[in-house]
This record gives structure tokens, C-alpha cells and sequence, in this order.
């Protein structure tokens, strides 16, 4: 899928997420905080299919925004909170860092892990001690 809609770069950890589990199923019914992956939070995890849609997506939807030559396509959506929010992988990254992008906001972009593995790790902990993800908590 990533080679059909030529997305490329540091793909890696894209692999890695959606070969885990390619998205979570969910009741269209239910509420974003009970189908959330994250304590705390609102985003889901949507299958590969719908991030590659939502990717090729932000190439027409982001050429209203003013950064929009910095995001087009740099930023892979990993986690989607059902709006216009994304946690997404900078594939322009060699640390595979992961941003809050959302084009609703002043910062379009902005780094939120400077390693998908620091990600990981944050997510582990929150879901083990039941907490929000730690960049939630500093904002």
C-alpha cells in the first residue's frame, strides 16, 4: 500500500505499527474516549488503508494552509482524533520523530517525540499506569 501511493522515507516504524495490528475496530456508536488507544486522550487507531487515504488527503487539504510546502508529504498519520488532528511520523526524519500535526492550528506541526521509540515507550507507561500521554501533560 505504502509503494502504491509512493510514500516514502523513514517508513520503517509504519511497518512496524500496522504489521503489530493494522488499526483497531470500533462500534461507529461508540464514544472516542472509550475507543481511544491512549488513556486520555481521543485518538484512534484507524487501519492502514484509511491513514493512506488521510495521507494522500493532506496533499489536497493542506494547500490552503501556509506550511503547507513543509507538510506535503513529510507527515504520515499514524493516530487520528476524528477531527483534523493527527499523530503522525515525520518521514523526512531519521529518528522517526512523531508530531502533533493539525492544520486548524498556528503550529501545523509540532514535534511531540523526537523518536518513534520514545513514543512507543510513552505509550507503554500510559497504558500500563492508566494516564494520558506524557506531551498531553505539558501542554
Amino acid at each position: 500500500m505504502l509503494q502504491d501511493a509512493e510514500i516514502c522515507g523513514s517508513v520503517e516504524p509504519i511497518l512496524d505499527l500496522f504489521s503489530w495490528k493494522n488499526g483497531c475496530q470500533f462500534d461507529s456508536n461508540a464514544r472516542l474516549a472509550d475507543v481511544a488507544l491512549f488513556p486520555g486522550s481521543v485518538y484512534i487507531y484507524a487501519d492502514l488503508k484509511t491513514m493512506v487515504e488521510h495521507f494522500e488527503m493532506f496533499q489536497e487539504g493542506f494547500i490552503y494552509h501556509p506550511n503547507f510546502d513543509e507538510a506535503d508529504g513529510r507527515y504520515f498519520p499514524l493516530f487520528w482524533d476524528n477531527s483534523t488532528g493527527y499523530l503522525a511520523l515525520d518521514l523526512a526524519s531519521s529518528t522517526h520523530r512523531v508530531i502533533l500535526l493539525d492544520p486548524e492550528s498556528e503550529d501545523l506541526a509540532r514535534e511531540v517525540y523526537s523518536s518513534f521509540d520514545n513514543f512507543v515507550k510513552d505509550a507503554i507507561r500510559a497504558n500500563e499506569e492508566n494516564d494520558s500521554l506524557s506531551f498531553f501533560q505539558t501542554e
